[in-house]
């Protein structure tokens, strides 16, 4: 059974607001914020914050370098999370809905998680780059992988080059074999 996945849900990040918010002028008390799904007001003094009108608690952590870290509060089960997903009623953490990540369901035998191992290489060079088609990713030429941008040591753009054509030639060749295994059972 193939579980839901975390990317599939819009999100709010505890991390994301409280840099955006402490960068405001003023004391940083209370105050709104609007992100990519939601409005957000937060009041730092009662440690609240009202994500589209659902109010969830705010803890504080002390770091060990000094400053604190905030966590929400999730409504469903009062565990602190950086992130609570929305699943068109309400914000609670990954755990009380039942999400996973991607990487957690990925298999050696799936030819996608060598493209994925892939595609990662290539985006710390362009992180504009994606694999759109399997059958294509496997017959990559040497042209298909970002060039060295400057700056980078030749000796590291190799490794990583050749990782990337470690990963594809793995995909490709868990691609060819599930391909074998369905043409021989159809014609066996």
């Amino acid at each position: 059974m193939v579980a839901d996945i975390v990317e599939r849900y819009p999100d709010v990040d505890i991390r994301r607001i409280m840099r955006e918010f402490l960068n405001q002028p003023g004391p940083p008390q209370r105050g709104r914020i609007e992100t990519e799904y939601a409005f957000v007001q937060i009041d730092t003094r009662s440690k609240t914050i009202i994500i589209n009108s659902q109010a969830t608690h705010l803890v504080v952590s002390p770091c060990n370098y000094g400053g604190v870290r905030w966590w929400f509060m999730c409504p469903a089960c009062n565990r602190r999370c950086a992130l609570l997903y929305y699943t068109g009623s309400v914000w609670t953490c990954r755990k009380c809905l039942g999400l996973h990540y991607k990487s957690q369901q990925s298999t050696k035998t799936d030819p996608w998680t060598w493209y994925r191992q892939a595609e990662r290489i290539a985006r710390r060079i362009d992180p504009e780059f994606t694999i759109k088609d399997g059958f294509y990713a496997a017959n990559a030429d040497w042209w298909y992988f970002p060039k060295r941008p400057k700056g980078m040591h030749t000796a590291t753009y190799d490794r990583m080059r050749a990782e990337f054509f470690y990963y594809l030639d793995r995909g490709g060749k868990m691609l060819m074999g599930g391909a074998m295994r369905i043409l021989e059972n159809k014609y066996a």
